[in-house]
């Protein structure tokens, strides 16, 4: 995902999703760092409502809850013989 934004490194951070899990792990490439629910984050799991910070402060929408939920219980299922 690219933001255009200044106080953002190109390669800043990474979004993980493994299984139920999605989880930010900061590069360590960039000036600004990563944030997490105001505090600095070298690695973290996300939950529903966390709040990330790339560069100087601002917002960005999450995944809705419903979205969140649902990939959860997909990726439960057996995939398909």
């Amino acid at each position: 995902m690219r933001l255009d934004d200044p106080s953002v490194s190109r390669l800043h951070a990474e979004l993980v999703r493994r299984g139920p899990y999605v989880y930010v792990a900061d590069l360590g490439l960039s000036r600004n760092g990563t944030r997490f629910n105001g505090r600095p984050v070298a690695r973290r799991v996300l939950d529903d409502g966390d709040v990330l910070t790339f560069g100087l402060p601002g917002r960005m929408g999450g995944i809705p809850h419903e979205d969140i939920t649902a990939t959860r219980s997909s990726v439960a299922q057996p995939l398909p013989s």
